[in-house]
This record gives C-alpha cells, structure tokens and sequence, in this order.
C-alpha cells in the first residue's frame, strides 16, 4: 500500500521488537545456583541451594540431594567432589554418589580444596583432610578455631590456606607449621594464580591483592575506588594474565600484566546479584545470579549511546569525513566516537524538518530524504541545499547511485527519478499509477535497462519497459545482488533469494533469518542482515545461516573499513567484525555421551550386558552455543540412519553379541560422529555348550524312535499272524453255521409267510366288511378309502397303500375341483392328505392347506384318524360358509397343539357371527357344533375389538370314546 504526500511515515511507523526484550544472557531454569564449573568432558556442573546439577547442553540431571548447600563442586580424574553444607559426596562417572564425609550440627561445610590425593575441607570450626587414597581413616583433623560463617579456601604447593574476614592463613599439610596475616579489607575470595605458582589472587572488598609464598607478603596489584565492590574472582579461560572480576554486580575483565580493565563482549544487562563466574572451554559465560544465566561468546560490542532517544531501530549510520552521523526520523545528529555522546544539527534538522528515511555518501557530498523531499546537507557548515523541487516535492524512500554523479531517487508517488548531481537536473525515469511507494531500486548488472524495484506490495523487474512482478504479498524493502542472483528483504517475510535464467526465475526464502529485515549488506561472499529481533549473516557459498537473537531491532548497515556498524531501536551501538568473520564465531567442540544407562542405572560401556537388558544412550555436544539449533541422529548396528531432529536420546533393546552405536550431531555448519560399542552376553541357551546338549538330546531322541520303530514292527507282525491264523478258524466255523442257519430260516420265514398272509387277509376282510364311520355322506367314499389306506400300513402292506393313496389323490382332485374350485387349491389339499398318510410312519403329520394362495399351516400333533377326519370336515366347513354365506375375503387359520389339545383358530373380519350361529340346525354350521360335541371339544367365537371375529375349536388329545366313532356308525347329519 502506497504513502500518499498526507500519508504515514513508512519507517518511523514500523514496529521495533515484536518479542521482550531478553538482553544477551539466556537463562537456564535453575534457581539459585551458587557455584559452577567443567569437567573434562565437557559437562557444566551447578550447585544450588539443594542439590548438584549437571548439564550437557539440553538436559539437567539432579545429583547430591538432601545434602543441604552446595558450596564447591570440584572435578578431578573421573570424579566429581561435591562440599555441600552438610557432607562431602564424591560422585562417578556413572552418576553414582559416596559420601566421603558427614558434618556435625553447628559445624558446617564452607568450602572445598583438592592437593595431589586430600581433599581439605573447610567446616566452621575446623580444618580437616581426607585421604583418597586410604578408606580405613576417612579424615584427619589439621586446625581448630572459633566458628567463622563465610570462610575460602585454596592450596599452594603444600600449603592450605583459608581466608575469614581479614584474617588469611596457611596451614603446612606435612609440618602442620601456620602462618597468618591481616588483610587491610575484607577477603572476598580467593584465586591461585597459574602464572606464577608461588602466588595466590586475594580479591578484598575495593581491592586486589597478590601473596607471595616465599616473601610472605601481600602485594597490592589494584586499587578500586569506594564505589566499587568485588564479590567474586575467575580466571579467564585459555590465559593466565587475566581475572574475571564481579564488580558491582557487573562482569569485568582485568589483566595482570597491564593491571587494567579490557573491553570484553560478553554484555550482561540484569543486576542481580552473582555468586560465582565460570568461562567454559567453548568459550561461554556462566553466571550464578538469581537464575543460571549463560553468555556466548561472540565479537559483537554493543555500546550505550548517550542523550540519544528511542529510534525506529532503522536509523541511517554514516561515516563523513571522520565522522560518524545519526540520520533517523529525528534528524541528524553528530556522534562523538569516544564519549560516544551525540549532538544535533540544529540548522539541518530545521531546514529538512527531520523525518529523514534515506542517506548517502557520494564523491564528498552527503544526500538524505524523507518525508518532506531531497535534500543535500553540509554537516560542517550546518548548511542545507532544498534539491526537493528536481522530484516534485515528492516523499523520499530511497536514494541509490547510477554512477559518480548520477542518483536514484525512490518517491511515494511519482516513481523514481535520476538526479545529475554536477548541475542538479533531474529526469523521471520510471512512473507508473499502479506502482507507488517504491522504498528500493537496483540496477541489474549496471544496465538502466535491466532493473528492480522493491515495494510494499511486491518486487517489481523492469526489462526494456516490461513489467514483472514478484513476491506480491511481501513488502520488499532493500535490495542487494550477486552475479545474477538477488537477494530481497522484507519486513514479515523474512529474506528471499532470487534467481534469474534467461526466462526462468527461482525463488527460495532462507530459513533461520526471522520476519522482519531491516537491512542487508554482501561483501565478498558474507551477506549481513539486520532484523527487529538482532543480527546476523549468511554465507552465500556454504548457505549457513548465523545469528545473534539481541532482543531489540538494529538498523542500517555501515561498512567501516574492518568493521560493521549499526544503530538499535533502544540507542545502543553495534559493532561487529566485518565480513570475513561471523559475528559468532564456532570453536572446535566434541560430541560426547551424557548418560549410558541400563535398565535405568548408570552403567560402565565396558561391562557386558545380559539378554533382555534396556539400554538408554543421551548424547550431547560440549558446546553451549545456541544449543536448542543442535540436531542429531543415529544408526543402530546394520540398521538405517533415522533423520536429524533434536532428539538426542535413544533406547533400544539391544542385540546379542556386540552393539555398534553411531551418533551423528550438527552443530551449525559442523558434523560430529562418535562410535559406541558395548557387548550383550549370549543367553545359555544359544551358547555352545547348550548347542553341543541338544545335538546329543536329538541323537539320542532318533535313537529311541529307531530302536521303537523295530521293536513295534516285529510286535506288529508277530500279532498278526496270531491273528491271521485265528480268523481262518473263524471263517471255517461260520461257514458250516451259515449253513445251518440258512437252512433253519428258510423254513421259518416261509411259515411266518404264510401265516401273516392269512392274518392280513383276515384283518384286511373285517376292515372291508365294518361298518365304517360317515362324518358326511358326501365324503364317505373318501372316508372310507383313508380307512383303507391306514389299516393296510397298520399291518404293513405299503405297497398297497400307496397304490391306494395315488387313486384317493385322483378321487380327491375331482371332488375338490367339483365342490369348490376357487376356494381351496386342489393340488395343496392333495399333497396335504398324502403327506397325512404317509407320515404315520413317524405318528406325525402337518397338513397345509392354501386358500387363495395364503398357506395355511397345521403344526405337527399326535395322531388320530378320527380327529383328523372331523378336523377336515370342521375346516371344509367353516370355510364354505363364511366364504359363500359371509363373503368374507380376509381369512387366517392356524391350527396348534397346547398341551394335551389340539386347537384351530379362524380369525374372520365380520361381528355377525356369534356362538348361537352354531346350534341353528338350518346352517351348515351346525355339523361343526355337533363334531364339536362329540369330540369332546369346546366351540368359541370371540370378537376383539367389536371388528375381528375368532371360532376357536379346542379339542382335547387321546381321549378314548374317540374310538367308538367308527363302530357306532353315527351320521351327524341326522341327528
């Protein structure tokens, strides 16, 4: 979006930090830690005010607890010695503790020395040495004194010497000879100084203090005044000429040999109070203050500028002349570069009204712009040349140069102008209304034909007046190239490199920068960047990505012979090396292994493992620089590597025999690879002594069957001859039996053949010449047959009753077909009755009837002919008459067996038909009340809901007048 003339002021408007403001330390969640140190690993050690702390870079493990204070944590050959208040506790590289010694009540711990193999511990009240060499005496005493409350203690040749108050004193271990002096001040601390190892560093309240051990004198190397307070002294590491010294709460570095302060870059803003002071091999500060607070080293200086007021943190800083001016929406202003105070140009900043958003330096002349047009200044004389009326009194966003004498000016609104510097003419060279707010422009490869414009709604290309754009949703504010590769930053899109190939364009955004780009500049192959949040650079060979996270936004870039400056947002001034270096230069760090655990315990590498057991690797780098952008991976034995992430543990279930671990690490443009082997015991089953068991177990297991085999073969034949002979004897035996039995049959059958046919044509002869039963005369001849066909399967003759059933079914058909053809399907009825007669072999019968193709369905009962005979009759009945008489249409049957009787249901939709309807002897309904009675059965008609009409026949099974049915000879008709 384009400024308008009334519009807002593009750089003063932009924000300055998005996130707090963290200063350089980055503090580690550790509360009160009161010493640190190193061990030759590369872990940091902190003890707090309850227990120890190791750290290796990503993790804290917790050692030493329950101990009370922890006062000096020394390490030494594997071992770290631990002097906490209430005992001494020596700690192994697998993390397990031994306590060395436990102090009395009132009589704590204060401090801890290690001299060739005794550690001498300094207790309140006394002095006293252990022995690591010999466990059977775990100390001896060497000097008693009143109780003291702060004491230090350090070791010289072969001398112990304390500090309490103003007293110092050193204790002879062989002679136990003492020799005290007074210190004019308090005794702060104490230091043994490594270049001279007959001295010892004495830090008192305001001063420093050398002690000789042969002289026996103090010797006062610096004098601090009143207002300044040392509380701590540290050596600084890879040097033994120089301390670091806690002053005021403050870090300074002093050198012995100079005896004077010298600048430093570890910049520290907090002002709590600090405990101790340790500078790692990998070059950073740790600070025990409130919290662990951690400094990397880096050669960036940041300086306090007075009497300067908050900037936009996109000030201008340009060198003129040997001097070094401040450009920015407040004017100009002229900084003194040793007060490093700065003064305004009164005459200047009235002329331009401030608001300044460009500078620069061509051929000895200086030139700014901003909001109310271009100017060209003379800091000298604080004198000014109005050169806005060349480009219309238009906002100035940026100025670049052509040539010697030549100027692009970027406007708000009418394009970029050239600007002759030698007569002060102008010309517009590009305007178009949909392009405003042009805040960058650069020739590519010196061509006026070949350019590109950055602005707040995209990156413009003009190539012999055609127009391309890129980035559309970027706001690009500076523009740099290389060759034919640009790089453009923007302010919430971090910074873009663009590639062009003839037609084609490549565009990749650079990971690791942040959001909002300041300024940018590329010397050689180093491209710096400025950013809202701090600093940075990025290696245009390598791609590495370095930066320094400030917390505040630093400005525009100025190259200064070696060196490279800016101006932050809050008034500082930052100053770094130039471009052959990082601002954050790497040392040389390892990889190492933090923690080797086996099934949760610290364990050995050497040590073999047994199957099953749970291994646990955390790794780690000795470096403590920006630790979080570390990233790992790892290979197990034959298996893939897994990708990098910042996972630096494993655990695994390893395999037998030995386990190769390899650990890969990145540590910026670093790789580290460490190897880790360790050794699983084979189980005793796979061992060779268990594989030579079971070669044996299986001959001797192929023997056995072997020797079972043979045994059971000659069994097997042996028997079977026994058997063979035996079945002979059988066969002859039954051979003359059969025979006889033949014999003897033959006879029997054809008697009882004999007989039964004269017995069958008996029975047969009084069935036929019984009077038989008539339910209805129209029905006898089938009645009778159905008797027929059931007294000659009585007795046996099937094939007679069969040719009997296949007449009856014929007989059946006709009549069906006569009496009521569209009522019952005939072929149903026929297969019913066949199916009754046929399955009196199983005394079960289901009979289906089907009206109207509706199956009606007869459950399977005991059987009974009579009721059988009658239940056909009841059904023919009812069915004609509700069919012809009621012209019902609707009709569902359904005949069950509960219990001892036989119940048929028919549900009809009529509530004319009532039980009186049955004992009308003018209805044929009539037959069915008088079946009813003389089965014994119950008649009902139930009406539910006054709409449905139910005729319920219940009749009771195995009742025995049944029988009389067919001997009485009663027509029902006639009664």
């Amino acid at each position: 979006m384009g400024i308008s003339k009334k519009g807002i002021l593009i750089y003063v408007l932009m924000f300055t930090c998005f996130l707090c403001n963290n200063s350089w330390a980055s503090e580690l969640s550790i509360t009160l830690p009161r010493t640190i140190t190193q061990d030759s690993d590369g872990f940091i050690w902190v003890g707090t005010q309850t227990n120890v702390k190791r750290y290796d870079g990503h993790h804290f493990t917790s050692l030493a607890k329950h101990y009370g204070y922890i006062n000096k944590v020394i390490n030494h050959q594997q071992i770290t010695y631990v002097a906490a208040s209430k005992a001494v506790v020596a700690i192994n590289k697998q993390l397990q503790e031994t306590v060395l010694f436990q102090a009395q009540p009132n009589n704590e711990i204060l401090d801890l020395v290690l001299s060739e193999h005794y550690l001498y511990v300094l207790l309140q009240k006394q002095l006293i040495s252990i022995n690591l060499n010999k466990t059977s005496k775990p100390h001896y005493v060497l000097y008693s004194f009143n109780s003291i409350t702060n004491g230090r203690i350090t070791a010289l040749n072969k001398e112990i010497c304390f500090a309490n108050l103003k007293k110092f004193t050193c204790i002879n271990s062989k002679t136990k000879d003492t020799f005290t002096l007074n210190s004019p001040e308090t005794i702060r601390d104490l230091l043994v100084d490594k270049t001279r190892t007959s001295d010892i560093i004495i830090a008192t309240q305001h001063s420093l203090y050398q002690y000789d051990y042969y002289s026996r004198y103090l010797t006062l190397v610096k004098h601090f005044n009143n207002n300044n307070k040392i509380t701590k002294v540290a050596r600084v590491a890879n040097t033994s000429t120089k301390l670091w010294l806690v002053i005021n709460n403050q870090i300074k570095r002093f050198n012995l040999a100079t005896k004077k302060f010298e600048k430093h870059n570890f910049q520290r803003q907090l002002t709590s109070r600090i405990y101790d002071i340790y500078q790692s091999s990998d070059n950073t500060l740790w600070l025990a203050a409130t919290t662990l607070e951690k400094y990397p080293q880096t050669n960036i200086l940041v300086s306090n500028i007075k009497n300067l007021t908050q900037t936009s943190g996109m000030a201008w800083f340009i060198h003129y002349f040997a001097q070094y001016l401040i450009i920015d929406a407040n004017g100009v202003h002229r900084l003194n570069n040793q007060t490093l105070a700065i003064s305004p140009y009164k005459n200047i900043n009235k002329l331009t009204q401030g608001n300044l958003y460009s500078a620069l330096a061509l051929n000895g002349d200086l030139f700014v712009g901003g909001y109310y047009g271009l100017f060209k200044i003379e800091p000298n004389d604080d004198t000014v040349i109005n050169l806005s009326a060349l480009i219309n009194y238009d906002t100035v966003q940026c100025i670049r140069p052509i040539n010697s004498y030549q100027l692009a000016i970027c406007t708000a609104n009418n394009g970029v102008y050239f600007v002759n510097t030698k007569n002060n003419t102008a010309k517009k060279y590009f305007s178009n209304p949909s392009i405003v707010s042009i805040v960058d422009f650069l020739l590519e490869k010196n061509d006026v034909n070949n350019v590109w414009i950055a602005t707040d709604v995209g990156l413009y290309h003009l190539s012999n007046k055609h127009l391309t754009r890129y980035l559309p949703q970027s706001h690009v504010i500076r523009l740099v190239q290389q060759n034919n590769t640009l790089y453009a930053a923007t302010i919430g899109d971090g910074l873009y490199k663009i590639k062009r190939f003839d037609q084609a364009v490549q565009i990749n955004k650079l990971n690791g920068i942040g959001e909002r780009v300041n300024d940018i500049v590329l010397k050689d192959n180093m491209l710096t960047f400025t950013t809202a949040l701090g600093m940075g650079t990025y290696n245009t060979i390598t791609a590495q990505v370095t930066t320094a996270p400030l917390g505040y936004s630093v400005g525009r870039i100025l190259v200064d012979v070696n060196q490279q400056k800016a101006i932050s947002s809050n008034g500082k001034l930052i100053t770094w090396t130039s471009h052959s270096q990082a601002p954050l230069k790497k040392k040389q760090s390892h990889l190492h292994l933090s923690n080797y655990l086996v099934n949760g315990k610290n364990a050995l590498l050497k040590t073999p493992l047994d199957d099953n057991d749970f291994v646990e690797l955390i790794f780690s780098t000795n470096t403590y620089r920006a630790t979080e952008l570390h990233t790992f991976r790892t290979k197990i034995n034959d298996h893939p590597w897994n990708q990098f992430s910042s996972i630096n543990q494993l655990s695994f279930l390893p395999s037998w025999g030995e386990n190769t671990i390899i650990i890969q690490a990145k540590n910026g443009d670093t790789t580290l690879t460490k190897k880790i082997q360790f050794y699983v015991n084979y189980p005793w089953y796979v061992s060779n002594i268990a594989k030579l068991f079971y070669g044996l177990l299986l001959l001797y297991f192929c023997y056995a069957l072997l020797l079972w085999f043979v045994n059971n073969k000659r069994k097997f034949i042996k028997q079977q001859n026994k058997h063979l002979s035996a079945i002979e004897k059988i066969k002859s035996k039954n051979k003359q039996n059969l025979a006889k039995l033949i014999k003897k049959s033959n006879a029997i059958i054809l008697n009882n053949k004999r007989s039964i046919e004269l017995k069958n044509t008996q029975v047969m002869s009084k069935i036929l010449d019984a009077n038989t039963y008539i339910c209805e005369i129209d029905y006898q001849p089938i009645v009778e047959k159905i008797d027929s066909i059931s007294a000659l399967i009585l007795i046996g003759q099937y094939d007679k009753a069969i040719d009997n059933a296949e007449t009856l079914s014929n007989d059946i058909q006709i009549t069906a077909a006569l009496a009521a053809p569209d009522i019952i399907t005939n072929t149903d009825i026929v297969s019913a009755l066949q199916l009754l007669i046929m399955s009196k072999l199983s005394q079960k019968f289901l009979l289906h009837i089907e009206y109207t193709n509706t199956p009606i369905f007869l459950p399977e009962t005991e059987k009974n002919s009579h009721i059988i005979r009658c239940l056909y009759k009841c059904i023919y009945e009812l069915l004609t008459y509700i069919i012809e008489e009621l012209s019902i249409s609707t009709i569902n049957m359904s005949l069950t067996q509960v219990q001892n009787s036989l119940s048929l249901t028919i549900d009809i939709e009529d509530n004319r038909l009532t039980l009186a309807s049955f004992n009308d002897q003018n209805l044929s309904l009539y037959q069915v009340a008088l079946l009813a009675y003389k089965l014994e059965a119950t008649l009902a008609v139930e009406s539910q809901q006054n709409k449905n009409i139910s005729i319920v026949l219940t009749i009771p099974l195995g009742v025995q007048n049944q029988v009389n049915f067919i001997t009485n000879n009663v027509n029902f008709k006639d009664e």
